[in-house]
């Protein structure tokens, strides 16, 4: 067998797995939500920090970011049919999860590795991101099947 063929035959496998167990679909709406997402937090902080004071404007452009956020995931990117309330803890459930996992990493790259703040951040996103994602999966949005 010829190295590209190999290679080509390995990505078909790799894409057939993926959309097997609707993993690529997924992901690819799961990043189109987080680019909006981080759009539409943005913006709301933005506006906000023009009324109140600045820490006031994160925690309130957080709570409705996440709320925008759970509301596209639930019903765009997961398709999901469970009880909203119990949804909606287990996916700031996540969130807090990947903040702390936030926490963890970044004085690793900046006190430990000596990185810069602002790129230990964007080093930080496709971690936190993979993260994320398997936990909405796996966890926040989890398809019950009936006994």
């Amino acid at each position: 067998m010829k190295i590209r063929d190999f290679f080509s035959e390995s990505i078909q496998k790799i894409f057939q797995i993926y959309n097997r167990h609707q993993i690529f679909p997924q992901l690819s709406k799961f990043l189109l939500v987080g680019i909006l997402n981080t759009v539409v937090g943005y913006l709301i902080f933005f506006v906000l920090v023009g009324f109140m004071n600045y820490m006031i404007a994160t925690v309130a452009g957080h709570f409705l970011a996440v709320t925008h956020s759970y509301i596209w995931n639930r019903f765009w990117v997961f398709s999901s049919k469970n009880h909203p309330v119990t949804e909606f803890i287990k996916f700031n459930f996540v969130y807090l999860f990947v903040l702390l996992e936030n926490l963890i990493l970044m004085p690793i790259f900046v006190a430990g590795l000596g990185i810069d703040p602002r790129i230990a951040a964007l080093l930080c996103i496709p971690i936190t991101t993979f993260i994320s994602f398997f936990g909405h999966r796996y966890l926040s949005f989890k398809k019950w099947k009936p006994e």
